[in-house]
């Protein structure tokens, strides 16, 4: 049985903020805009992160809060090169793609109904986060 899933919580909010910030950062935005977009991203990655930790039964709205401060997490590189005005490495978004493939392989477990997998393929972007910071502390619960 499959899942007819809306998601339009913290983690549509986090991938709409990342992907504004990026082209804010990319368009040669002035300084103060692009740190004020980040400020408020960095935000929504502590209240994703807040939300992931303090667990629910609902699985929907579990998934969205450790989602999202999974992608905030596999981001920050990528935002942080961006908005200290360097150029953009390929090596600079491999984390983040990477992570995003086993977020999209855990929604597709959510939508299915696949628990087990859902918290697989959660805990292998946790880990690939984890593994590229050292600082799994700052996780969500896998």
């Amino acid at each position: 049985m499959r899942l007819c899933l809306r998601m339009d919580g913290i983690l549509l909010q986090t991938t709409r903020s990342i992907r504004a910030l990026i082209g804010v950062a990319t368009e040669g935005s002035p300084p103060e805009d692009v740190e004020i977009a980040y400020r408020a991203l960095r935000d929504q990655w502590a209240a994703a992160e807040r939300e992931a930790m303090r667990g629910t039964s609902d699985p929907v709205i579990r998934f969205d809060a450790r989602a999202a401060a999974v992608l905030g997490a596999a981001y920050r590189p990528v935002l942080h090169v961006l908005c200290s005005g360097k150029g953009l490495r390929s090596e600079d978004v491999e984390l983040a793609q990477r992570s995003s493939g086993w977020l999209n392989l855990a929604y597709e477990a959510l939508q299915a109904g696949d628990q087990a997998n859902v918290e697989r393929c959660l805990k292998m972007a946790s880990t690939l986060v984890a593994d590229e910071r050292d600082a799994p502390e700052s996780l969500p619960p896998a």
